[in-house]
């Protein structure tokens, strides 16, 4: 069998995609009804002052803000749900006995747990606010503007402002192009943390068998607070070694940290990789091997 066959690689996403949709659905509907919760405080706040079109379009702001970052939640925690389609032993092996090679299925698996679940939660984000905008007008506010619209159009304006600082960002010493650069060395450090995070609840989800989010969640708790009680977690407050650095040793360091995250996050990937290949048909313990 070839260990990549783009043909079967599709009939492989397409069984997973009809055999689990029932999960994808639970899944967006939680999503859906803890927006609505987060939008419904929101809702709980504004009958309790009087506003106006400023205090509203705040409102709006921090709903998407807010939404904006349980998204990245969402697919940093999500990604240990990568074979949440093995739970049962009747599902593991209907899985494992797929006429596919590991690749095919870890690939299918992987894509679900990253351009699948960015899906589920546009659906559910659009789901909830269209249930938010409904609920809005029989409380008589009427249509007063969109979660989802705002939430991308902030997207937006962050982008254009990269850009448009693209070209000033790298040149002269002036204390505007230094913050520049700070503030690309911190954008790129938030990223490849994310990234980081992301690989390592998918080796998570890997490892584990039963309840991997919550294990590999405490996992990631631990780990955290032995680096901190070390003075070893990652450059949250401006020090480098104990030592206050200055803002050419700060962008240096950020981009090092980015590095370093880049490489753990192929290293997470790979070893989530071997262990799939280990897995066993059967198997009732906690973790994989």
């Amino acid at each position: 069998m070839e260990n990549l066959n783009t043909k079967r690689l599709w009939l492989t996403a397409k069984w997973d995609a009809t055999t689990n949709w029932k999960s994808s659905v639970r899944i967006m509907a939680g999503m859906t009804f803890g927006l609505l919760i987060l939008y419904t405080v929101h809702f709980l706040n504004m009958l309790n002052v009087m506003y106006s079109p400023d205090y509203i379009t705040s409102q709006y702001r921090s709903m998407a803000i807010e939404t904006n970052i349980s998204f990245i939640v969402f697919m940093v925690a999500g990604a240990s749900l990568i074979f949440a389609n093995m739970r049962t032993k009747q599902q593991r092996i209907a899985f494992c006995m797929l006429p596919a090679s590991n690749a095919e299925k870890y690939i299918v698996r992987w894509l679900w747990a990253t351009v699948g679940f960015a899906l589920i939660f546009i659906c559910a984000s659009v789901a909830a606010d269209l249930i938010r905008i409904v609920i809005w007008w029989i409380a008589g506010y009427g249509y007063t503007g969109s979660v989802v619209a705002t939430g991308t159009g902030i997207l937006y304006e962050s982008v254009c402002n990269v850009l448009a600082n693209c070209g000033t960002a790298h040149t002269g010493d002036s204390i505007h192009a230094l913050k520049q650069k700070e503030n690309y060395a911190i954008m790129t450090y938030c990223i490849s943390f994310c990234v980081m995070a992301h690989s390592f609840y998918i080796l998570g989800g890997t490892l584990f068998r039963r309840n991997a989010w919550l294990l590999t969640t405490l996992t990631a708790i631990v780990l955290a607070i032995i680096l901190l009680h070390t003075g070893n977690f990652p450059f949250i407050d401006g020090t480098l070694f104990g030592r206050r650095c200055s803002i050419e040793q700060k962008i240096m360091a950020l981009y090092i940290l980015s590095g370093i995250f880049a490489m753990l996050s192929v290293v997470f990937y790979i070893v989530s990789w071997k262990l799939f290949r280990r897995m066993q048909v059967i198997n009732d313990r906690t973790i994989n091997l």
